[in-house]
């Protein structure tokens, strides 16, 4: 059964346990939340079961002068010369009535009417003798959503039967005037409400007092696209109260019998979940306009006693039914219910689309009437709060989670439980604890690190850049090689850096589909040279508009989907024995773009030659040889400088027939570019500096004029210091926009003044990651990657500090593991898990070394990684066998030695474990989840070698759960994911499950059951949790944070739950920072740590969209109000 949203309007709210959060208007979709019809207060009388409406002679309707109250779409209309004319509600017995609210269709300047009461009937002279209750003279106010104007009356509370309103003009009528546009008044969704703050009762309302506040769901029939879902929609206009009814609209698929029907293969199926249980006495619904078509027409009613599970009592079965502004079905006698069901079968005159075979069927309104039964125990809320409540049986064992984070105002509230356990079994007989918590804590934004693009919704900078570029104009253009932002190539503004646009997946979803590496542009075009991920490594130019970024297909080139094609998986054909360096240059050959006003030119590192080809076209206009080229640019004489063989700069014409040597002496040269005087710029990437040079075009000479810039240090972050130099581009105005990358993740894009004065400067720093600090330098954030931030926790502010691992970085990878930075015998250590095993770093002054280690075979002790060495995995074991090993760092130098290598299982020796990533406890020990077994070991750390290093031994491994059967679909714990250990030595176990349903939402890293365990093992409880989940950690004090999983939704949800598996609070990353961003793309995508100096907890979440991670921050000074009591199950 699929959950939905209620849709509700902008606005910001505190009632996710007090966090405060803009939400957005969102249809039915997703998972479940309550629909609220305000605070259950005040009703809509004109629901009552029985009521009905008279009028004048010339109000017209498309229903008889006499009618019942239950068309939502139903419009009345009188004309008679802007007025008078009347219209009057009977109810079938006397209630208070305190005001109501009236719609009109269209805009009208002014209105006057009066509102009349009255217990018994009158005639005409008794009702022109009445006082009115209320008198309207005005404008309506436009509700701003639908283009309705709405006319709201209060009046002091007056029991009463009929309720009639007098119109005397509009559009200037109502003052004596004449009446100007629109003589016709057209009105609808009259509701009518009893006295404020009056709870509901049978007393107000026995037809709305079970709904009103309740849930609806749908299981539709059809799924195969978003057009199909079903969609349910609140038919009140914004502002409405307390209206106990809703519209929505299904998809069911099936097959045309009589050209009038549509049979469905299974029922659509609606179950309203009432607020309340009560006793049902009958239903009803009405269609979307008073003719049956599109109505359901064969329908079943069933009632079930439970919240959940599948006992269902059909109560009504209905054939044929032949429509009407309204269907009443009463039950044979009252049922006991939680649930009503109403499954479709089949629908009148539906329009089938020929080619989904489906039809749209509509319900209009949808009622229960009912009386609520007594709650089974209550508690006191002081002031407005959040909640959850749970049962716990004899043994102080949770088995039943009756909500969560719900809502609720000051006051008493009731409570039910239906004795039956979170798997929809029913409990024995006995004694039970309930209890309910209040979490007061407060949930807040702080910020996003790592990414500092403006705004902060949408086209984050990306974290990687393989070249640059500018325009005439001064823009930049990079091309950003894998971006999972599929902003494959981006245009930035030249006066702050700004996001202008990118290429909207044009290359990573093209045909093929590819990745950028290099980038040129002129008037009309941008130009990338692309490698396909898919199809086999095919090497291309690619071309787009340059005033859109929209492809732009060269002419000549049809037979290649527009692309001008190379060759294919040149990085397997590279000849054995080649230098690294140069195979590196071979494997993404096309590294050096230029265009001249009717030329394209390209390096091709791996055929060693010049291409050249007609700009217009893009057809071949003839190449020549040059060993090994990478870089190419074009002097004010046409004539072309080309970086090869890593260290030379040779001056080509044209043709490629004649040539002049200029530089032989440079590290790499990674791109040229020409300023506006002929100075030539040489971004060397060995050296991580910009050479610059007086060149001489006529003479082919370039004389050493000095460097800018240089290689960044450990801790650099100035953004001239260049870690991963990897292009330059000069403007017309002879300011420099460079380009660099990070040591292991990351770019950084800044464009300088000619003098050196930076001008904008921005970064994406943080692919797939997070960031933790110490509780001896809280204001300092490392991420997995070890970038250094300095952050004010008071703004939200943060600074990029340089990268601190003075170390290899071929250890690190993707992040599996929570990353600890914690104290073991005096000294700091940095804790982390990449692949299958843990990395343990020393901090030694400012930076982090290499101090421990244990893995299988991702990484190897070499630094390898098995899964990304070529060949298939069968043929990967026995070229590349591996084995289980550990590693301490013995003469601190912070390098893995042979000597230093303890070998627990020689690679090619079988050991029956298969595990993914690891998590550390506060003594150092590893937790790894075992998807053999299904349960969790622990790899103790042996002790402190002689320089104070933890030690790791798979010899003394240990099992710390008991495992799961091993036959699927009976495992409640089906490949756990993560395991964190507690304060108190509990484990917390994240895990996929045979038992319950794989989310819609899901991916390789989410699982969807929480466990915990005592320090012996033994499961205390299990949930199910709201999403699929993907990260997830401790809470200093108590209790787990989870992070879901979102990638259809904008923004994922972090699940606050207690040690007793409560969920007590839900937060959202603020509006402020959202677009493409919030979502997790790993097992390990949330950290969680308390501030010593103000107590408050700090959580870092990934963003893998944003190229950063979210920081949140949690004041749960304020300690749970915990109200508990006793309940006996008969």
């Amino acid at each position: 059964m699929m959950k939905y949203y209620y849709k509700s309007k902008m606005g910001e709210l505190r009632g996710v346990a007090g966090f405060i959060v803009s939400f957005t208007v969102l249809t039915f979709k997703g998972y479940a939340s309550d629909i609220l019809f305000d605070n259950g207060a005040l009703i809509n009388i004109a629901s009552v079961r029985g009521a009905k409406a008279t009028a004048c002679e010339n109000v017209q309707n498309t229903v008889p002068a006499s009618f019942a109250l239950h068309n939502a779409y139903g419009e009345i209309r009188y004309s008679n010369n802007y007025g008078p004319c009347w219209w009057m509600m009977e109810l079938p017995k006397p209630y208070a009535v305190s005001g109501f609210r009236i719609a009109f269709r269209d805009v009208i300047k002014s209105v006057g009417f009066r509102v009349k009461l009255s217990i018994d009937p009158l005639d005409k002279s008794g009702w022109d003798s009445l006082t009115p209750v209320f008198d309207f003279k005005g404008t309506p106010v436009p509700d701003g959503v639908t283009g309705r104007m709405i006319a709201t009356c209060s009046f002091k509370s007056t029991k009463a039967r009929f309720l009639r309103i007098e119109f005397y003009g509009h559009n200037g009528a109502e003052t004596g005037g004449a009446g100007k546009d629109h003589p016709d008044l057209v009105f609808s969704n009259i509701q009518v409400w009893g006295p404020d703050n009056l709870p509901i009762t049978p007393a107000i309302s026995e037809a709305q007092s079970a709904w009103a506040g309740g849930r609806g769901f749908i299981d539709d029939v059809s799924t195969q696209s978003p057009r199909e879902c079903p969609e349910l929609v609140d038919d009140n206009d914004p502002g409405a109260k307390g209206f106990g009814n809703f519209h929505f609209t299904f998809w069911t698929k099936g097959s045309s019998a009589d050209g009038k029907m549509i049979q469905a293969d299974k029922p659509c199926r609606l179950v309203v979940m009432l607020k309340h249980r009560s006793n049902v006495e009958a239903v009803g619904f009405a269609g979307l306009v008073r003719e049956r078509k599109d109505r359901p027409r064969d329908m079943k009613i069933y009632t079930s006693p439970h919240e959940i599970g599948e006992s269902w009592t059909l109560q009504k079965e209905l054939k044929d039914i032949e429509g009407g502004e309204y269907e009443e079905i009463a039950f044979d006698k009252p049922a006991l219910a939680k649930r009503v069901r109403f499954d479709m079968e089949r629908i009148w005159n539906p329009d089938i689309d020929s080619n989904m075979k489906a039809a749209r069927g509509h319900i209009a309104e949808l009622y229960v009437y009912g009386t609520p039964l007594p709650p089974d125990f209550s508690f006191t809320v002081k002031n407005d709060a959040t909640a959850g409540g749970q049962i716990f049986d004899s043994k102080g064992q949770p088995v039943r989670t009756l909500f969560t984070v719900r809502q609720y105002k000051a006051g008493t509230h009731g409570v039910e439980w239906d004795g039956l356990n979170d798997e929809g079994k029913s409990m024995p007989p006995g004694e039970y604890e309930y209890r309910i918590v209040q979490n007061p804590a407060v949930y807040t934004t702080a910020g996003v690190i790592g990414n500092n693009a403006r705004p902060s919704t949408i086209n984050q900078n990306p974290s990687a850049i393989e070249s640059v570029a500018v325009d005439a104009e001064g823009n930049a253009y990079t091309a950003n090689m894998w971006e999972e932002q599929a902003q494959d190539f981006r245009k930035w503004s030249r006066e702050d850096g700004c996001h202008i646009y990118n290429s909207l997946a044009g290359i990573r979803n093209g045909n093929p589909n590819g990745m950028p590496y290099g980038i040129a542009v002129d008037d009309k075009y941008i130009y990338c040279t692309t490698t396909a991920h898919a199809a086999n490594s095919q090497q291309h130019i690619r071309r787009f508009n340059i005033a859109d970024g929209k492809l732009a297909p060269f002419p000549a080139c049809e037979k290649t989907n527009g692309h001008i094609l190379f060759c294919e998986a040149p990085e397997k054909k590279i000849p054995q024995g080649t230098p690294e360096a140069d195979a590196e240059a071979m494997s993404l050959p096309l590294r050096g773009l230029a265009v001249t006003a009717d030329k394209l030119f390209v390096t091709d590192a791996f055929a060693g030659k010049i291409h050249s080809f007609i700009r217009s076209s893009g057809a071949p206009a003839g190449s020549f040889d040059v060993k090994l080229p990478h870089a190419i640019a074009v002097d004010p004489l046409g004539q072309l400088w080309v970086g090869h063989e890593h260290v030379k700069v040779t001056v080509f014409s044209k043709d490629g027939k004649s040539s002049t040597p200029v530089l032989k002496d440079l590290g790499h040269v990674r791109t040229l570019a020409f300023g506006p005087d002929s100075t030539l710029y040489i971004a060397d990437s060995l050296a991580n500096q910009i050479r610059i040079y007086r060149a001489d075009a006529k003479a082919k000479t370039a004389t050493f004029a000095k460097t800018f810039g240089q290689e960044a240090k450990l801790g650099d972050y100035a953004p001239d210091k260049f870690y991963k130099l990897s292009g330059v581009a000069i403007d017309p105005k002879g300011n420099l926009v460079v380009s660099q990358n990070l040591p292991i993740s990351g770019a950084r894009l800044t464009r300088f003044a000619p003098d050196g004065k930076v001008l904008w400067d921005q970064i994406g720093a943080e692919f797939c990651n997070v960031g933790n600090y110490s509780q001896e330098r809280p204001d300092e954030i490392i991420s997995q990657y070890f970038h250094r931030y300095k952050v004010d926790k008071k703004t939200g502010a943060w600074e990029f500090r340089g990268f601190v691992l003075d170390g290899d970085p071929k250890y690190i990878n993707w992040q599996h593991g929570v990353m600890r930075i914690q104290k073991l015998g005096g000294k700091e250590f940095l804790f982390q898990s990449y692949g299958d095993g843990l990395q343990v770093f020393r901090r030694e002054g400012e930076f982090y070394r290499p101090a421990a280690m244990f893995g299988y075979r991702n990484p190897m002790p070499d630094g390898r990684y098995w899964d990304t060495l070529p060949g298939e995995h069968n043929e990967k074991l026995k070229k590349y066998p591996t084995g289980f090993w550990s590693w301490h760092d013995a003469n601190c130098n912070g390098k893995v030695e042979d000597e230093e290598v303890n070998w627990f299982k020689k690679p090619g020796e079988k050991f029956d474990l298969l595990h993914f990533g690891v998590n550390v406890d506060k003594d150092g020990n590893g937790l790894l989840c075992d998807h053999i077994t299904n349960s969790v070991f622990e790899m103790p750390m042996t002790g402190l070698d002689a320089k104070g290093n933890p030690t790791y031994d798979f010899s003394k491994m240990r099992q710390v759960t008991a495992p799961h059967p091993a036959e699927k679909g009976k495992r409640l714990m089906s490949q756990p994911l993560m395991a964190v250990r507690a304060e108190d030595g509990s484990i917390y176990v994240h895990s996929r499950s045979d038992i319950y349903p794989v989310p819609s939402e899901n991916s390789w890293m989410c699982g969807w059951i929480l466990a915990r365990y005592d320090k012996g093992g033994k499961m205390l409880w299990s949930t199910l949790l709201p999403e699929a989940c993907a990260g997830m950690d401790i809470i200093p004090g108590g209790g787990i944070m989870l992070v879901s999983f979102k990638w259809k939704e904008k923004g994922c949800d972090i699940f606050h739950y207690s040690s007793d598996g409560l969920l007590i609070g839900i937060m959202q990353p603020s509006p402020e920072f959202l677009g493409n961003g919030g979502i997790p793309d790993n097992v390990a995508s949330l950290a969680v740590s308390r501030d010593p100096k103000d107590k408050m907890l700090d959580l870092f979440v990934e963003d893998c969209v944003g190229n950063r991670f979210h920081w949140h921050r949690i004041d749960d000074s304020r300690l749970p109000v915990i109200t508990s009591g006793k309940i006996n199950l008969k």
